[in-house]
């Protein structure tokens, strides 16, 4: 899930003890992030116990620039409701062990969909009435909102993806554009202009 965000490397410093000496790496393993842009000596140490690849995934997520806007009541109501443009919604609560897992997924899915849709989450444990009025019952749970037409407000219920695999949310959005398009073309008439000679 870091692929064309961050790179990941490895140093074996049995074999770079030079570039392990200078960089003050003396117990392994060792992981760090360092920020863009930064000179080699600024970096991130990665100091929770746990090493899985879920687990540094959700870290890392911490330090990288984030595609999804964090939305509040005010937001939700007056903008994802009545936006004309489609918005793809993940709810989710900060104690959800779960949530935490499909974090850096979605914003994965963000960067794959990016200028196609815009991604948005919603803290529950803060923003409770619009999470029942969504009528989210598990976390997390993501919802996509197809955008307004004539900025009439949209149904706060959105429609409920059951799948967290990004692949499959990715296609699934992907195709729901494609009928939006076929619909619109369908209602457009076609109009043929005729030129007498």
């Amino acid at each position: 899930y870091l692929k064309g965000i961050a790179y990941v490397a490895q140093v074996d410093c049995t074999v770079q003890s030079h570039l392990c000496q200078r960089q003050g790496v003396y117990s392994y393993p060792t992981i760090r992030l360092y920020p863009p842009n930064a000179d080699g000596q600024t970096y991130i140490l990665y100091n929770n116990g746990w090493r899985d690849a879920n687990s540094l995934r959700s870290w890392a997520f911490q330090y990288i620039p984030s595609k999804v806007t964090e939305l509040d009541e005010k937001i939700f109501s007056t903008k994802i409701l009545r936006d004309s443009k489609p918005w793809l919604i993940d709810f989710y609560a900060p104690w959800c062990g779960h949530c935490h897992h499909f974090s850096p997924i979605f914003e994965s899915i963000a960067r794959r969909l990016d200028g196609k849709v815009n991604l948005g989450k919603i803290n529950c444990d803060n923003h409770r009435q619009i999470c029942q009025r969504a009528s989210v019952r598990a976390y997390p749970t993501v919802k996509y909102y197809k955008g307004s037409n004539d900025s009439k407000r949209q149904d706060f219920l959105g429609d409920e993806i059951g799948n967290l695999d990004g692949d499959f949310i990715v296609n699934y959005i992907t195709n729901q554009q494609i009928e939006q398009q076929q619909q619109q073309q369908q209602q457009t008439p076609n109009v043929h202009h005729t030129t007498e000679l």
